[in-house]
């Protein structure tokens, strides 16, 4: 050690070089490593204005006091709100429900009910899902059985969800998914 930092060239001491060239290898690392850049396209459609559909809110719902094998009738007034926009006139409110997700029940129907003074037409809207036989009382309701409805004015609809069901013997959590979609007519193929 003694021997480098007497060394000398050009008269410069040879650590203060050294020194030097570590200095610059470390900042030259730091460098290129917080400079590197990377080139991002991005491409958008350019529109004269946007679709205004409108929008679905749906609240999550929790069935209380179901027993193994009982039967569940249970209604959630203002569970699904549906606004319709001025481009989202003559579309669909479709609903689905995901039958991997009723492995728990024997029967399942699950209905939204919109009255004639919760939406701005005057006439009730029902939609409704099922998996299994629909429960005693809903089988000389076919009106209940149609999965999509066509909304024909803008506005406001607001839903009571009717709950039906059968729990079959097992015990357990179930989390039951149902989807509300506003679409073109889904019983024309695209």
């Amino acid at each position: 050690m003694k021997s480098l930092l007497g060394k000398k060239w050009h008269r410069i001491p040879i650590a203060l070089i050294s020194a030097l060239l570590v200095v610059c290898l470390f900042a030259g690392g730091a460098f290129a490593a917080v400079h590197i850049t990377t080139p991002q396209t991005i491409t958008q459609a350019i529109v004269l204005e946007f679709d205004e559909y409108g929008s679905i809110t749906a609240d999550d719902i929790t069935l209380d006091r179901v027993k193994a094998g009982g039967d569940v009738d249970q209604s959630f007034l203002g569970a699904v709100t549906v606004v319709v926009g001025p481009d989202g006139v003559d579309k669909w409110l479709h609903m689905t429900l995901d039958a991997t997700t009723v492995e728990l029940y024997d029967d399942y129907l699950v209905s939204a009910i919109s009255l004639a003074v919760d939406n701005p037409t005057p006439i009730p809207v029902t939609i409704g899902v099922q998996i299994g036989v629909p429960p005693v009382g809903w089988d000389s309701r076919p009106d209940i059985l149609h999965n999509s409805i066509q909304l024909t004015e803008p506005g406001t609809y607001t839903f009571l969800v009717k709950v039906f069901a059968t729990a079959g013997s097992d015990a357990g959590t179930a989390e039951v998914k149902v989807t509300y979609t506003l679409e073109d007519d889904p019983h024309v193929a695209p």
